[in-house]
């Protein structure tokens, strides 16, 4: 079932609206840090550098579950094989519901974090900690119909991913994260070198830094993959439980 859902998480790619979503959550969490930057600024006194790390310490995480969950509400159809969205209206509807999910996602984030070994691994993982505030997300969301789906066709087992899947999924993020930031180094490498010697030291200092600040975005695109191949497990384990 675990390589048959990872098989099945790439297939999630093969729709626009997918990558559209995923364009957009990046785009919100890069807006969310550039806010940050132009309110609290940098190289300024030691008491706004202090309100700016702790409003990110404290906002950011709320932001990131809220934002979360918001993509897991307009693709949550998607994430479980069909080919379209949810209704923006019926997502307007459920935004209280879904700001609740994203706040309860960040909790048991914040949890997790202070576990040994883990939380610090969690923590230095921008993709790993996405997947965890998704999957969170998404058994809240979807956890009611699937209690009923389980009770009319006599489900007695589990249809989410065990122990041993959900650690894989964990890899499979804290993998791709790292390529991701990798790629963005060799890139931003690249770039400074060519435009050092054909812009000048200005507009290249200009651009490494927007790519420095991009670098963080672009770790949520190692948490939604293996969320996609976490909503899968749930879609073929009920299927293969139904089909019995």
């Amino acid at each position: 079932m675990f390589w048959k859902s990872v098989i099945a998480g790439f297939g999630v790619l093969d729709h626009g609206k997918i990558w559209l979503g995923i364009f957009l959550l990046v785009a919100a969490q890069f807006g969310f840090l550039v806010f940050t930057s132009v309110v609290f600024g940098r190289k300024e006194s030691g008491g706004r550098m202090a309100a700016g790390c702790l409003f990110t310490a404290l906002v950011g995480p709320l932001f990131q579950g809220f934002i979360m969950s918001i993509f897991v509400g307009f693709y949550l159809p998607m994430m479980l094989g069909s080919t379209d969205t949810t209704p923006s209206a019926m997502v307007l509807s459920l935004l209280w519901p879904l700001a609740k999910a994203g706040f309860i996602a960040v909790i048991a984030l914040v949890i997790l974090c202070i576990v040994p070994v883990l939380g610090s691994l969690i923590a230095e993982s921008p993709g790993i900690q996405y997947f965890l505030l998704g999957a969170v997300v998404f058994r809240l969301a979807v956890g009611p119909a699937l209690a009923e789906a389980s009770a009319q066709y006599s489900i007695s087992s589990s249809i989410y991913p065990g122990f041993w899947s959900l650690s894989g999924y964990l890899i499979i993020a804290g993998v791709l994260v790292r390529l991701v930031l990798l790629g963005g180094v060799l890139i931003s490498t690249i770039v400074k070198n060519r435009t050092a010697s054909e812009m000048g030291q200005t507009t290249s200092a200009l651009i490494e830094a927007v790519l420095t600040a991009l670098a963080p975005s672009f770790g949520v695109l190692g948490g939604l993959l293996p969320l996609f191949m976490y909503a899968q497990h749930v879609r073929l384990a009920l299927f293969a439980a139904t089909a019995n």
